[in-house]
């Protein structure tokens, strides 16, 4: 599992598309304002879970400690999200090609 930094403190989370691509569960604070989009497919999928308080981080980490089986379905989870969104790059560059092209940039 991954725990997001600057996601409990104003600094809009970090970024959890690495843990999720490597099938971690992952877990952040209530400020994941930098990735809402992504934060918001992952939890709709069941593979993050937000914290309400550092306080509850301990009991939460050791909860899915406790349930493996969670924990790993979590992770396939995000794995999923991630792949499903991987070809943005190829999107865009698909999508910029007509102008590149006239400006005869590539």
């Amino acid at each position: 599992m991954a725990f997001i930094g600057t996601s409990f403190t104003v600094g809009g989370g970090q970024n959890p598309a690495e843990p999720a691509q490597l099938s971690r569960a992952c877990l952040w604070g209530r400020d994941m304002s930098n990735f809402t989009e992504l934060a918001a497919a992952l939890e709709a999928e069941g593979a993050a879970l937000k914290v309400a308080a550092p306080e509850s981080l301990g009991a939460e980490v050791s909860a899915l400690l406790s349930d493996p089986a969670r924990a790993q379905a979590m992770g396939e989870a995000g794995a999923r999200v991630i792949a499903a969104n991987s070809q943005a790059l190829e999107q865009t560059l698909a999508c910029l090609a007509p102008y590149l092209d006239r400006l005869q940039i590539r």
